[in-house]
């Protein structure tokens, strides 16, 4: 009986991850996925995007080496910070992202329903190390 069961078990396993595999190829193949998705790449390539990227991050290099100038390297990174968010990749992106966002934030709240429990919490906890 238990080698039957275990059987079974193995290929509701193997059921799930099936279906768990049709989800995510559905979830990439969704225009909110996929325009995120183009997004972000846009961002990365983006020649300003970058090189406002390096200055800041050159700039959070030189704070933590330089303590007694960390107040005007801040206030340079902040400016640079403004720069970048204030560019059309990056607005595009925060936008693409929010719609991602209540996307997915829908998506759990059918699955959750249709389970019964709170998925994505639920999902997410642990009482091992090994979502660590």
């Amino acid at each position: 009986m238990a080698f039957k069961q275990m059987q079974e078990d193995t290929k509701t396993a193997e059921d799930l991850k099936v279906k768990a595999q049709a989800l995510a190829q559905l979830l990439r193949d969704a225009q909110p996925y996929r325009e995120f998705m183009d997004a972000h790449r846009s961002m990365q390539v983006d020649e300003t995007f970058q090189s406002l990227s390096q200055q800041i991050e050159a700039l959070q290099a030189q704070a933590e080496a330089q303590k007694d100038n960390q107040k005007e390297l801040i206030r340079q990174m902040d400016a640079l910070i403004n720069q970048l968010e204030s560019l059309p990749v990056v607005r595009h992106y925060y936008e693409s992202e929010g719609v991602l966002c209540g996307f997915l934030a829908e998506l759990d709240r059918i699955i959750s329903r249709e389970a019964g429990i709170p998925f994505s919490i639920n999902a997410r906890r642990t009482r091992c190390s090994c979502n660590s």
